[in-house]
């Protein structure tokens, strides 16, 4: 309780030189994030996109956990020599984040990433789920 009440009694220190510096920068450009989330979409889940290391993204078909089910891959490394790699370190975030744009992930071009995902994130024994219908 001691300890407790030491911490409770910390003031903030002024330093003279921080108060010098301005609140809010000038000029200041706060950088669209949404419109950056929406751009990433665009790009990582275009199975039809061209280029040198592209497309970004592979079906996968032969699950393990769920064979009746497909799921997606984005690959680990751009330009990777193992085209069929991928984790849900990467693929995991990049469906939430466009949930969280605003894009239904649960139909986009006809495939649910939503349930595709959740191939990466649970065990064989439980069921797949949709972040629509309330998962996760």
């Amino acid at each position: 309780m001691v300890l407790f009440s030491s911490f409770a009694s910390a003031q903030q220190i002024t330093i003279p030189r921080i108060e010098q510096m301005p609140n809010m920068p000038s000029p200041y450009l706060m950088r669209n994030w949404k419109q950056v989330a929406l751009g990433y979409d665009s790009l990582v889940f275009d199975f039809g996109c061209t280029g040198q290391y592209l497309p970004l993204i592979w079906l996968n078909t032969s699950t393990i956990n769920y064979p009746n089910h497909n799921s997606f891959g984005l690959h680990t490394v751009v330009g990777t020599t193992a085209p069929g790699s991928a984790e849900g370190i990467n693929t995991l975030p990049a469906v939430v984040g466009a949930t969280l744009a605003g894009i239904d992930k649960s139909n986009q071009n006809g495939l649910n990433y939503d349930n595709q995902a959740a191939l990466l994130a649970v065990p064989p024994t439980c069921p797949p789920f949709s972040l629509a219908e309330g998962g996760i």
